[in-house]
């Protein structure tokens, strides 16, 4: 029974850290869009810092679960009906319901962070696209007939994404 309390806890710690990860994705995009580049690069650090925290608390987990499968036989039996088999209802709801909501924390952080991720690439060939035009100019000089350069086959400007 101790080891279904250990592997609720590992799993109620590891929504705690989605929930600090949400916090911070939210704090990052707050400060990628104020363009406070010091605080983004303080949100990365932490964000290295909470993904740390996050890998120990999965090794934690895998090992309530290796004791778990090894204090109930037969191992061959999925984790889901051992639990159902030998621990009374409650332990099998609160095990349910901690599962479903780390399942809905851990999506949600996915779903932002490419979200994120997503804006800063355009930002970036809208970069790319201002330095080229800086670097090689639309117009020759020096003589030659002018004619109209292009700067690489990716989008323009003008008419990238919004």
């Amino acid at each position: 029974m101790e080891a279904v309390e250990a592997l609720i806890a590992v799993l109620e710690k590891e929504i705690k850290l989605g929930e600090e990860l949400l916090a911070n994705v939210a704090a990052q995009a707050d400060a990628f869009f104020s363009w406070n580049v010091s605080a983004l690069i303080g949100q990365l650090e932490k964000r290295e810092t909470l993904l740390r925290r996050l890998s120990r608390t999965e090794e934690e987990r895998r090992e309530v679960l290796g004791r778990f499968s090894r204090d109930v036989q037969p191992p061959a039996f999925p984790l889901s009906r051992m639990v159902s088999g030998i621990f009374p209802e409650s332990r099998q709801i609160r095990l349910d319901q901690v599962r479903k909501r780390a399942l809905a924390i851990y999506r949600c952080l996915q779903t932002e962070e490419s979200i994120l991720l997503g804006l800063i690439g355009d930002l970036l060939e809208h970069f790319k696209e201002a330095m080229c035009s800086l670097i090689n100019p639309g117009v020759r000089i020096y003589g030659q007939k002018g004619d109209i350069l292009t700067c690489g086959s990716g989008k323009r400007l003008i008419h990238g994404k919004v």
